[in-house]
């Protein structure tokens, strides 16, 4: 029997990420896969309740996006305690303001894999260039990165 594996997703302001739902029901064929939510948001949302009725743990961490640096160092906190306590096999981000704290907090807890989804890259190299050096800090934090268009590719 193949050792169940528990993936970690983690997702800033999570209003309705229809790509998690798909993830929850494909992991109800797939019983090899734990999947575990994290929502990084500034209140509560209802993916916490519909990620339970999809058979997926899901957890709330503070995050307020109106003051990053304090926000990423607060959830940095939480998710290394979560991560230590979850103890999964792999970690996912998936956005810059998911990115920052999620790479550090499970790279410091020993999370062997950590996956990053580059869906916000361009953004910072077209409109933002003082946070590319940010952009690059997570690229160095995941063992694993995915493009998700051409273009971001190029830039990775």
């Amino acid at each position: 029997m193949t050792e169940k594996k528990h993936i970690v997703e983690v997702i800033a302001d999570p209003l309705g990420v229809t790509y998690f739902n798909l993830f929850a029901e494909f992991s109800k064929n797939h019983p090899e896969i734990k999947l575990t939510f994290v929502c990084l948001n500034p209140i509560p949302t209802d993916m916490i309740e519909d990620m339970k009725k999809r058979g997926c743990d899901c957890y709330w961490v503070k995050f307020d996006s109106t003051n990053r640096i304090k926000g990423w160092v607060f959830a940095y906190f939480q998710l290394k305690k979560l991560f230590k306590k979850l103890k999964p096999d792999v970690v996912h981000s998936h956005l810059f303001d998911d990115g920052v704290p999620t790479m550090i907090a499970a790279k410091h807890a020993g999370i062997k894999k950590r996956i990053h989804t580059k869906q916000s890259t361009t953004f910072n190299w077209i409109h933002a260039s003082k946070a590319v050096f940010l952009d690059r800090f997570i690229n160095r934090m995941a063992t694993d990165l995915i493009a998700v268009s051409h273009s971001s590719w190029d830039i990775i």
